[in-house]
């Protein structure tokens, strides 16, 4: 039986309490990150969609932001269990040694659910819930490829979609305080959010598969 949403948000918040700052800041550089460079790759070149502003701007998406958000996602599952790190320091080095592999699996997984979004927009979002747990499980058996890390998170999945959509749901009023704070809230939210998300993986995974420790 999985752990109630309330028990996942409650183990987040209190891995985030008293250790807000070093989380705030991680997030913050890298949100500045994504902006700036966003707002820069698309500022120059041409206009189109399908110029090469476009094309510079997903290279930097797949290069740098995906990786980084793979990064990010990991150090907040360390968070999650109790280490207590230098969070801008060690989600950059995460991101430095492990690049390849999270460019390869955050590719994998953009395009399978893009793949799938060509369909409607819901049979996307519903597999964006399938690849969810795939970076948790690149991360924790190395052994395997990152297609076998989707292929794991799809069984993993299978039946608890739902559990992590409400859990994101219970979110609802942080992520409206973003939005009327300009994302200024984000700082504060994500971290909590990804922490959240971390719970649920840990919590998954005792009844699903066995991870080496």
């Amino acid at each position: 039986m999985l752990t109630q949403n309330s028990e996942l948000r409650q183990s987040a918040w209190e891995a985030m309490t008293g250790n807000w700052k070093p989380a705030v800041i991680a997030s913050l550089v890298i949100g500045v990150i994504f902006y700036i460079g966003a707002g820069v790759f698309t500022g120059c070149g041409v206009s189109s969609s399908f110029g090469i502003s476009s094309f510079i701007y997903w290279v930097f998406i797949f290069a740098l932001v995906m990786p980084i958000h793979y990064a990010f996602t990991i150090i907040m599952q360390n968070f999650l269990n109790g280490a207590r790190e230098n969070v801008l320091e060690d989600t950059y080095n995460y991101f430095k040694s492990n690049y390849s592999r999270a460019v390869i699996t955050s590719v994998l997984v953009a395009v399978y659910t893009a793949l799938w979004s060509m369909l409607f927009i819901i049979p996307g979002i519903i597999k964006s819930y399938s690849y969810a747990m795939t970076f948790y499980i690149a991360n924790e058996m190395p052994e395997k490829s990152s297609e076998e890390c989707v292929q794991l998170s799809m069984k993993m999945m299978y039946g608890n979609k739902a559990k992590l959509f409400w859990l994101d749901m219970s979110f609802i009023g942080w992520f409206l305080l973003c939005a009327i704070t300009f994302g200024i809230a984000a700082l504060f939210v994500e971290p909590y959010w990804f922490t959240a998300r971390a719970a649920f993986y840990e919590d998954l995974k005792k009844e699903t598969i066995s991870i080496p420790q």
